[in-house]
């Protein structure tokens, strides 16, 4: 899939893009995917498999050195407002796998 919107849409739970079905209806998801720790887990392997198989996206996370990886979202509220940075502690956890090998 070539857009990251449809991409986002189709493997959401609704399976929607724009308010339409995008998704085939045959295609579901696991009912049980974002009970527990499922989904954090399921979402760490791929992390795993795309920087063991993507030499570029593997030399810039080790870029990062020991960085503490963090994304923040963007808002228009005052700063005092904003939802706080979301610290990527998967990703640091497989920097520190990759650099073990």
């Amino acid at each position: 899939m070539d857009d990251p919107k449809k991409a986002l849409g189709a493997g959401g739970k609704t399976g929607k893009i724009a308010g339409k079905k995008f998704r085939p209806k045959n295609i579901t998801m696991d009912e049980d995917f974002f009970d527990g720790k499922n989904n954090e887990k399921v979402m760490e392997r791929a992390q795993q498999a795309k920087y063991e198989q993507d030499e570029l996206a593997q030399k810039v996370l080790l870029a990062t050195k020991d960085a503490k990886l963090v994304h923040y979202v963007a808002s228009r509220k005052p700063k005092g407002q904003r939802p706080p940075p979301v610290i990527f502690y998967d990703t640091m956890r497989i920097r520190n796998r990759i650099n073990k090998n």
